[in-house]
């Protein structure tokens, strides 16, 4: 499906989370996540993992956030980045609620690698 394991995407959306935390003050902010091209891919390969792990039919973790809410929202950020075809340097633009749903991405990524882990579990089945 894709060169980049799932587990690179999800270290590249720990990155943004982790240099980009709240305010101190708790004032809504927005924040300008600059990449390169092979960077702005680990993006697509997040939301196909997610796409996967959705197909298995896996017991999603409760976040605020559900899993379909996280898919959306990196295909909004694609479409975005798709419209910068040929630039050098990517842009995406993100504000709190953005952030919150990456960390969300990342949960659900985190769980999907643990998942992989463990080939000789078939059924993965639980909660919805």
């Amino acid at each position: 499906m894709t060169d980049i394991p799932p587990g690179d995407a999800r270290d590249f959306l720990r990155g943004i989370i982790s240099r980009n935390g709240e305010r101190e003050d708790g004032r809504s902010f927005k924040v300008i996540v600059h990449m390169t091209r092979e960077e702005a891919l680990k993006i697509w390969a997040a939301k196909r993992w997610l796409d996967v792990y959705r197909e298995w039919g896996v017991g999603i973790e409760e976040t605020d956030f559900t899993i379909d809410n996280v898919r959306k929202f990196l295909g909004e950020l694609i479409d975005v980045l798709k419209g910068q075809k040929g630039a050098e340097e990517m842009t995406i633009t993100l504000n709190r609620r953005g952030l919150l749903i990456l960390t969300d991405a990342e949960l659900q990524l985190d769980r999907f690698c643990i998942a992989r882990s463990f080939p000789e579990k078939k059924n993965w089945k639980g909660k919805k």
